[in-house]
């Protein structure tokens, strides 16, 4: 089951009642697909049998999988129709993320609240990939990009449970608050603080628990500190969260560390996909950026739910 509007009465986990006086949120445990699916995939390269065996147990993981290898981006020959060929066809990585993206957005049922989850998507995808492109070296990329797909856990949870007041978050949002001082406003907590209950309760590795915990702090270490690095990097493209649009640098400092930032990472992510051998890495004359963004749009485009 995924995780929806709360039901009156349970015995799962809450946090106390809003500043609004609003029922409890409450965390639901993750429901046994998307559990087998994190286990998996969260922090780790699975084999092909076990991403095969894993993608044909779920139609919402086959469809995405599929849906990717299918794609221009991929350009198939013939098309493809099984797991294994598709796995093959674009690499057990991009297969992992997909199935990773597909499983966290398969365990949340999100009811109109407000959020641009278009834009939330993007940007939730955007991080991940680019907080996988900046750990690169350190032997944390695999973990670096699932950090950056779950750092706004808390988000999906409180829009998903209470759909109506996070619309009111959004609301003051527009009128100019700050996303943070209006969630806490509405709901006494914060996605942030949300996010740890939801990943604590989800079981997921310390090391990703505290990614979300810090993605909002600028002296974050480790997981929290590729993520932090990684939204202003999105932010710098022009990529917002769905909820507040993307700040502009207003010191002429912070405007060149931005700037500098958004070179590195669009340059080193078509330097690596180049390495990697995929078809469209291209370095220079914008190369980079249009490398970058097209990345960002396959996955997310693989993530779509099926029509």
């Amino acid at each position: 089951m995924m995780l929806g509007p709360a039901a009156p009465d349970n015995d799962r986990d809450t946090l106390p009642e809003g500043g609004t006086g609003i029922a409890a949120l409450d965390i639901p445990s993750l429901p046994v697909a998307q559990a087998r699916a994190f286990a998996l995939v969260a922090t780790s390269r699975p084999a092909v049998d076990e991403l095969e065996a894993l993608v044909d147990t779920d139609p919402a993981l086959t469809a995405s999988v599929l849906r990717a290898a299918n794609s221009a981006r991929s350009a198939p020959v013939d098309r493809i129709a099984t797991a294994r060929t598709a796995t093959i066809r674009i690499g057990i990585e991009e297969t992992r993320r997909i199935v990773l993206g597909t499983a966290l957005r398969g365990a949340f049922d999100l009811a109109p609240s407000g959020i641009d989850l278009d834009e939330l998507w993007r940007h939730l995808v955007a991080c991940a990939i680019i907080a996988d492109t900046l750990a690169e070296d350190s032997g944390q990329h695999t973990q670096a990009f699932t950090a950056g797909l779950l750092h706004d856990l808390g988000r999906l949870a409180m829009a998903a449970q209470d759909p109506h007041h996070y619309a009111e978050v959004v609301e003051q949002v527009r009128d100019g608050e700050d996303a943070v001082a209006a969630e806490r406003a509405v709901f006494a907590t914060t996605h942030v603080e949300w996010g740890v209950v939801v990943a604590g309760k989800w079981e997921l590795p310390d090391e990703l628990v505290d990614a979300v915990a810090s993605h909002h702090l600028p002296a974050a270490s480790g997981l929290g500190g590729y993520v932090w690095r990684a939204r202003q990097a999105a932010h710098r493209l022009g990529i917002g969260d769905g909820v507040s649009p993307p700040p502009a640098p207003s010191p002429d400092g912070d405007r060149a560390r931005a700037a500098t930032l958004g070179r590195q990472v669009t340059n080193l992510s078509a330097h690596i996909a180049e390495q990697r051998g995929e078809p469209d890495a291209t370095v220079g004359h914008g190369g980079g950026t249009e490398h970058l963004m097209t990345q960002i749009e396959w996955y997310r485009g693989a993530l779509q739910r099926a029509a």
